[in-house]
Order: structure tokens, then sequence, then C-alpha cells
């Protein structure tokens, strides 16, 4: 089965501003979320702590949405949100306000989409060995943007490597960020082969910095034609065969028709016949 790690950064929440990110397991991915609530300026003390709670809580039910969230936000309370939803190797992102997305693959770190793409929602699929990482922008702020890339870079050690961080800032409220490790089951023979054949990465529009994608159809069109090449490659084989048995069977039989055959000399016969003759007279 799939395997997925996960591991969280949370900053210290205060009377104005509470985040959180959690990560809820099933048989087949899970449900993660990055939830930041904070209080407007000038607006009313409320307990953001419940807020965010009940928030977390729905998602792990599945019963809330990022829009219903957002949309049901009183005038003093402004909430980022992204959740993210993992089925097998399928992965679907969404998010509102304040909240950043990033993939490292192979090494390299990628960032997944704007805002409007993040509203929209990001489908694509994981292979092994990525990471997702989601987090509010208050991470950037007080690590930096520079310093975070190359933290971020780490994949699924980003985590510990990010902590540190935020330890000993004034205010890390606002920081939030879950991470997200994927692991394919172990294949072998040719599950391997159509694994890798029909893997696709997640695709977002202005993703340079990730690394070149399989064209799944030129893959497939390859692998059709090397079974067409290895099934003419077998069928020749059989006619050599056939044709070498062929020739065999017809040089044995030339030979047997070629050879002398076990009979008596013309003059023997001849003898033979002058002596019944000889003795017919007598």
């Amino acid at each position: 089965m799939n395997k997925i790690k996960t591991s969280t950064v949370v900053g210290t929440p205060t009377l104005d501003c509470w985040s959180q990110a959690q990560f809820f397991s099933s048989e087949r991915g899970g449900v993660g979320i990055v939830v930041q609530v904070e209080r407007k300026e000038g607006g009313e003390l409320i307990d953001l702590v419940s807020i965010g709670s009940s928030i977390v809580e729905g998602a792990k039910e599945e019963m809330v949405t990022e829009e219903g969230v957002i949309s049901g936000m009183g005038e003093g309370i402004k909430a980022s949100l992204a959740m993210i939803k993992i089925e097998d190797e399928r992965v679907k992102i969404t998010g509102n306000g304040e909240i950043e997305t990033y993939l490292v693959r192979g090494g390299k770190l990628a960032k997944l989409g704007e805002a409007t793409e993040l509203e929209r929602g990001i489908v694509g699929k994981l292979i092994e060995g990525d990471t997702l990482i989601v987090m509010t922008m208050g991470v950037k702020e007080l690590v930096g943007e520079e310093k975070l890339q190359e933290l971020c870079r780490g994949g699924e050690e980003a985590a510990e490597a990010i902590a540190p961080q935020l330890h000993g800032k004034e205010d890390s409220s606002r920081a939030a960020g879950l991470m997200i490790s994927y692991e394919r089951e172990e294949k072998s023979g040719i599950g391997v082969i159509m694994a890798r054949l029909t893997e696709r990465p997640i695709r977002v529009r202005g993703w340079s910095e990730g690394p070149q994608k399989l064209n799944v159809g030129l893959a497939v069109f390859a692998l059709i034609f090397l079974i067409i090449m290895v099934g003419l490659g077998l069928w020749k084989r059989q006619v050599k065969v056939r044709q070498e048995a062929y020739s065999a069977v017809k040089e044995q039989v030339e030979q047997q028709i070629g050879a002398p055959r076990d009979t008596q000399k013309a003059s023997d016969v001849n003898r033979k016949r002058q002596r019944e003759q000889s003795w017919l007279e007598r």
C-alpha cells in the first residue's frame, strides 16, 4: 500500500492569531489542513482557539470547505485555509488566503500555482519521493524566502529544519506548515515498468523549475511498439526453426532416394536364368 509520512511546524498562538496544521490518515491516503484564524485590527476579542479547532475537526470529517470557512467568518475575523486530499497517488489542493504550496521532487523545489490557481484547485499525481509543503505566509516572513527555499529542498526533513528557525521569534502565531512525503508500494517486474510509464507529475502552469514531465502518450506508444517488435521477433524465430526442420527432412529424403539399392547385377540374373533353362531342357 502507499505510505505517507507527515510532519508539521506550528508557531505559538496569541490572542490575535491562531494557526494549526494537521493531517488525518485514511486507508487510501488522508486529508490535511493548514488554517490560520486571526482577529482583524480593532475587532472584538474572540476565542480563536475554539473557532480554529472546530474548523480542523470539520476538515477531519470532510464536512467543511475552504469556501465555506472563508464566507462564514464574521466581520472581525480573517481566515486563511488550505485543504489537501490524497487518495492513492492522486492529490487535490485547494486554498484561500495567505497560503503557499510547494513541491519537492528530485531535489528541486517548485511553487504550485499562485493564489488564483490555488482557489480553483490544483490536481495532480504524486510519485515516489515527492514531498508536498503547504504553509502560511507567516513562515516565509519569519524565516526569509531564500532560507525557506533552501530548507524546503530537504523534502521530508524540511519540518525539522524549519522548526528551529521559528524558536525565539517574537511572534510566530501566524506560522503553520504541513509537510507530506509520499512513498509508493514496492513493485517488481512488469509492475515497475507499467507504473513508470503511467505516472504523471503534477501539472502546474508556469512550473519551469520542476523536472521534465513524462509524455504518457509517447510512452504508451513506445510500449506497444516494443510489444509488436518482440512478437515479430518471436514469429521470425519460429519461421526460421520450421525452415531449418523442413530443410533437414528434405535433405534426409534426398539422401535416401539417392542411396544405392541392394539389388542383384544383371549378369547374375542372366546366369541364373541360363542354369534354369538348361535344367528344363534335360
